[in-house]
């Protein structure tokens, strides 16, 4: 089991593992922008560390390392952000020696990639939407949205 575990994303994910946490006996410590001290995130958490997130509001990955380092954290949640994000920060919190609390480095690093998960898909025999050969070379749709006199939509129609 760990002793403290860093919580690296906000909200309602954020708030469950804190408390998850207390009821078992270990630490949480979650990051909170410095304009941000009285969220539910941070009362539920044993205690916060300010950090300077970037313009998307995510954790950059280079700060990781001092994160860590700052909270002392034997193990980080990463939360459920988007899954090339998830892999960087999991690598980084690796390269540190912390425990990554829940989806496995190999799984994130194949999630990471849509062409993997494309590939995957196929092997499985999972039908998805608009299949084409090639994933990498997107294809261009036009569509024609028409409304009638109160706004609504009557016809989309999509053409090559």
């Amino acid at each position: 089991m760990f002793d403290k575990v860093l919580i690296l994303r906000r909200g309602e994910a954020a708030t469950r593992v804190a408390r998850t946490c207390r009821r078992l006996g270990v630490e949480s410590i979650v990051v909170a922008p410095k304009d941000e001290q009285a969220s539910r995130h941070i009362e539920a958490a044993d205690r916060s560390i300010e950090v300077d997130f970037d313009e998307a509001h995510a954790i950059p990955t280079e700060q990781l390392p001092a994160i860590l380092e700052q909270a002392g954290a034997d193990a980080a949640h990463l939360g459920y952000q988007g899954q090339p994000e998830m892999f960087e920060l999991a690598s980084a919190a690796e390269k540190a020696d912390v425990a990554v609390v829940g989806t496995d480095l190999d799984v994130l690093g194949a999630l990471a990639d849509q062409a993997t998960i494309r590939a995957a898909a196929d092997r499985a025999q999972v039908r998805t939407l608009h299949e084409r050969q090639d994933a990498s070379r997107p294809r261009e749709v036009g569509v024609m949205v028409a409304a009638d006199s109160h706004g609504a939509t009557v016809a989309i129609v999509e053409y090559d």
